[in-house]
């Protein structure tokens, strides 16, 4: 006869979903009578739990986390009897919807403005063993700014990380990403921040003219360019006549365009007097179908008025097929109409 004994041990680290062996090696002559209980408490068979023949392998199928504990094989025999443990970690993800991003509350409605200072958040709830959370760029690089990584407050079992810092230019339209991983698994979670609108101030203006010098002879035309770089938003550029005080505004550009106005200047070859009529004639280039034209003053649609009027629109045969419009637009001169700069464009539908 021989007093019983025994050895127990798992086939994996369980995490939870999967199907867990445990393996209870005895001893003893007689062979010795195996029973399972885990934190105390006898273990009987059921859909879950399931035992070999001789009952020395339990099998625990789909663990979760509550199957975690102290699991106890114990042997009898007449001699005698023994008991060997095995302490189970069953390994589960935090809970579902994990990592959640969030952003501080922009100061302004809806956007930062450069200097503000922001705080994005990178949080999971749960997890065994607790996951890492980690702030990267683009470039998965990891944020170079002021951050906490992976702060734990176990009373609401939560893990955060954190950065913040001063708002710069550069962080317009930028998205900062979230990585979780966890020993649970082998991908990784993602959340980010969205596409960040800071607002910032376009660069200083810079004037451009297509001529060598400044001086210029009556019925020359000259072309003056103004360029801003940069800028959130883009910036909406005037030109201003200092002698009349005229202003003409540029359209506001669109978001990846450059703020960019250009206005063509000339002097008639016969001044004009008031009081008179004058008839402006624009043509556009051959196309089919024809294309339409619109008079502008001051870059503002010109819509039929007692000084202004669109007194003729022609079509005429073009090149390959095509066809030429000709629209007129007829001026009466007051002290209102002789400061104002007309341009026509067209388009084809």
């Amino acid at each position: 006869s021989q007093s019983p004994d025994c050895t127990l041990q798992h086939n994996a680290q369980p995490v939870e979903g999967d199907d867990l062996i445990l393996t209870c090696t005895t001893e003893g002559i007689p062979p010795p009578t195996v029973q399972w209980f885990k934190d105390g408490y006898h273990i009987e068979e059921s859909e879950r739990y399931t035992f070999s023949e001789d009952g020395t392998e339990l099998t625990i199928l789909n663990t979760h986390r509550y199957d975690s504990g102290v699991y106890i094989c114990h042997v009898t025999n007449l001699v005698g009897s023994s008991s060997c443990f095995e302490l189970i970690d069953v390994w589960y993800l935090p809970y579902i919807g994990w990592p959640n991003c969030s952003v501080s509350d922009e100061p302004s409605p809806g956007y930062f403005q450069e200097g503000d200072q922001i705080v994005i958040i990178c949080g999971a709830s749960g997890g065994n063993p607790t996951p890492e959370l980690y702030w990267h760029d683009d470039n998965f690089e990891l944020l170079d700014k002021s951050c906490i990584w992976n702060k734990q407050q176990p009373i609401y079992e939560l893990t955060i990380s954190l950065c913040t810092w001063e708002l710069e230019s550069s962080d317009n339209e930028r998205v900062y990403t979230c990585t979780g991983k966890s020993d649970a698994s082998s991908e990784t979670y993602d959340c980010d921040t969205g596409q960040l609108d800071v607002k910032y101030a376009p660069d200083s203006p810079m004037c451009n003219m297509t001529v060598e010098n400044n001086f210029f002879k009556e019925g020359n035309e000259i072309t003056l360019i103004c360029i801003s770089l940069d800028g959130n938003p883009l910036a909406t550029l005037q030109w201003v006549n200092t002698s009349s005080g005229m202003v003409i505004t540029g359209s506001t550009p669109e978001p990846g365009d450059i703020a960019a106005m250009d206005i063509l200047l000339s002097e008639p070859n016969n001044p004009y007097k008031r009081g008179e009529y004058i008839t402006l004639t624009c043509t556009s280039s051959s196309s089919n179908p024809p294309s339409s034209i619109g008079w502008y003053r001051n870059n503002t649609l010109v819509m039929d008025s007692e000084y202004e009027t669109v007194v003729d629109t022609y079509y005429i045969d073009g090149e390959f097929g095509g066809t030429l419009t000709q629209v007129d637009l007829e001026i009466y001169l007051t002290l209102n109409t002789i400061a104002h700069v007309y341009q026509c464009a067209h388009s084809c539908s």
